[in-house]
């Protein structure tokens, strides 16, 4: 017994030791792990903000385009859990990539803006108004008008004509207010056009995945193990057959 003791006693004490050295490590797993992902946070976040500041003069826009673009890199793995159709993501990228290109070259232009000072300069006779916010209710006037009658049309071929006008006439009196109002320089163009074009990315996947539809049973029933459950259910009834057999015999002998 001396002599087990001993023997417990010298476990007990190298596994003291060897706890504290596996507690050590995983210690120094977590804190090399969680600094790892600090300094991935950092360029991450830090990229963005100093993208921003680069090509557009502020951090704003890099905390803006970044949040935006985080959002849209989620949402196929949310689509993806929801069991939704993961291809919207691909058409709302390439739907928003076109109105970000068409969006820069129309703010860049400014062609908006002159048409709108050009009128406001017609209008300013007959309007008893403050001539600087003429070009703004010219741009916010024409701009609900033009993409409400476009979404209404859309509407008209697709379901939903008269929510689509709404949607169109205030979307297009923002859009119009902003190139009635704004004198862009280009990368003041390119910053906005990203904007818009980063919302359409989101808002035409939902949009897209919502006609499509979800279906999370469709999703996760192929993880069910049908083919155990069943092999399992089989196995119980030749169990319950044969111990139905052998207790007839024990009771009848």
């Amino acid at each position: 017994m001396r002599l087990l003791n001993a023997h417990l006693s010298l476990l007990k004490a190298e596994l003291a030791v060897t706890g504290r050295e596996i507690g050590l490590i995983v210690g120094l797993i977590v804190v090399a792990l969680s600094l790892g992902l600090l300094m991935v946070s950092l360029i991450y976040t830090g990229t963005w903000l100093f993208v921003g500041e680069w090509w557009f003069g502020s951090l704003g826009w890099g905390v803006l385009h970044g949040t935006l673009f985080t959002v849209a890199i989620i949402m196929p793995i949310g689509l993806n859990l929801a069991g939704g159709w993961v291809g919207a993501w691909g058409r709302g990228l390439l739907t928003g990539a076109v109105v970000t290109v068409l969006l820069a070259l129309l703010f860049g232009s400014n062609v908006v803006r002159n048409a709108a000072v050009a009128a406001g300069e017609q209008l300013e006779v007959s309007i008893a108004l403050e001539p600087a916010v003429l070009p703004t209710i010219v741009g916010l006037i024409a701009g609900a008008l033009i993409v409400g009658l476009v979404l209404f049309i859309v509407g008209l071929r697709g379901g939903g004509a008269f929510r689509l006008l709404a949607a169109g006439v205030l979307l297009g009196g923002v859009i119009g207010m902003i190139l009635g109002s704004v004198l862009f320089d280009l990368a003041g163009a390119v910053a906005v056009a990203l904007t818009f074009g980063l919302v359409a990315w989101i808002a035409f996947t939902i949009l897209l995945a919502s006609r499509r539809g979800f279906d999370p049973a469709a999703r996760y029933d192929p993880l069910v193990p049908r083919e155990s459950i069943a092999a399992l259910n089989g196995t119980k009834a030749f169990l319950a057959k044969q111990w139905e057999r052998q207790r007839r015999k024990v009771m009848g002998r």
